[in-house]
């Protein structure tokens, strides 16, 4: 039994009311009456306050005041115990939360290294294959422009480090669902290499060209790059379609047919102004080219889950 308990108990032998003020169980701020034998009488006087700490009387008195200190000290002490133990639980889990992102991060940029290199070995393969003269100098002017790790766009589709070449990746293997369908198994085998290149070139031009990069950074007044639109056009490159862009650059290293310098340089057919007047001068537009933009922007719009803005204003 505690000394709480006994004082309590003694209260009632005496028939004397404990009120509490404060607290609870045997931790807090009471009141009672002071009893006192005269003769064979017991009187009470006036009352007399009382703080118990934990079933130990810590202070009885009849001033109110001090008894009031002496608690609001306990309660200002347990409360600076509470905080600090908040405190600690709140930094160990603001830690714990720091801890997470940053492993959430390293295996996201982890895995993002991974499927940039997976799609460079592939891209790599398909334009190997069929041996055409150039095209090991224009791959290693891929790698030196940063084809690979680019992004496709600003803000729209495949907008992140790796996106231009996953797009590329998406394009070709939608122009060859595309020309299969058209051309029949057999028919598409005969196009099939025009197909690949132009699909996969299509886009070079959004590297930009002499060692500035269409996009860059959109780093903001805070100096933190923006979540909204991570990147921006660079201002410091002459502003041509980029279609253009890429035929120039492929150019310099390959030979193309006539259909596949239309495809690369026009596939985004009338969402480019430029294109207008010049695909209205066409007698017939070229089949590849047709092939490679409708696999553009399905690929773009619908896989990619980009926006119907005009292609060459933003991407």
């Amino acid at each position: 039994m505690t000394t709480f308990e006994l004082w309590v108990k003694g209260c009632n032998e005496f028939d004397t009311e404990v009120h509490r003020m404060d607290g609870e169980g045997d931790t807090g701020l009471y009141v009672t009456k002071q009893p006192y034998e005269y003769g064979n009488s017991i009187y009470y006087k006036a009352p007399v306050y009382h703080v118990w700490i934990k079933g130990h009387n810590e202070i009885s008195t009849t001033a109110l005041y001090e008894a009031q200190a002496r608690w609001m000290e306990y309660k200002n002490k347990m409360k600076g115990m509470n905080d600090m133990a908040k405190k600690s639980v709140d930094e160990a889990a603001v830690a714990a939360a720091v801890a997470a992102a940053a492993e959430q991060k390293a295996k996201k940029e982890a895995a993002l290294k991974e499927q940039i290199e997976k799609n460079r070995e592939l891209i790599i393969t398909m334009l190997t294959k069929y041996s055409r003269e150039g095209m090991d100098l224009l791959i290693k002017q891929m790698d030196e422009i940063g084809f690979f790790t680019a992004p496709a766009s600003s803000a729209n589709h495949c907008h992140y480090p790796g996106g231009l070449a996953q797009h590329s990746l998406n394009v070709m293997q939608m122009a060859e669902k595309i020309g299969v369908a058209v051309y029949g198994g057999e028919g598409y085998n005969k196009v099939q290499e025009s197909v690949v290149v132009a699909a996969l070139l299509h886009d070079l031009g959004k590297c930009g060209d002499y060692d500035k990069h269409l996009y860059v950074e959109n780093v903001l007044k805070s100096g933190n790059v923006s979540e909204a639109k991570p990147w921006k056009r660079n201002k410091d490159l002459i502003p041509t379609p980029h279609g253009m862009k890429s035929y120039d650059i492929a150019n310099r290293y390959i030979d193309l047919a006539e259909d596949e310098e239309a495809a690369i340089k026009y596939h985004d057919g009338f969402f480019e102004s430029a294109n207008v007047q010049i695909l209205k001068a066409f007698s017939k537009i070229p089949q590849l080219l047709l092939i490679i933009h409708w696999a553009d922007m399905w690929s773009a719009q619908v896989l990619e889950d980009g926006t119907t803005s005009t292609v060459e204003s933003e991407d």
